[in-house]
């Protein structure tokens, strides 16, 4: 697509890749035949607690 560059790209267990994209780039990709989903960044905070 143009204007699309991949940061990571991903085989093993998925594949896909990690981009930057507007809005618009992204409902064009959304459309795009063989583009299964797309996803928003998501952020974990893992949090551990005190063992007795």
């Amino acid at each position: 697509m143009d204007g699309v560059r991949p940061l990571y790209a991903y085989d093993l267990l998925l594949n896909g890749f990690t981009a930057d994209l507007t809005a618009r780039q992204a409902e064009e990709m959304a459309r795009t035949p063989g583009v299964v989903s797309l996803s928003t960044p998501q952020s974990f905070i893992v949090a551990s607690s005190p063992t007795a």
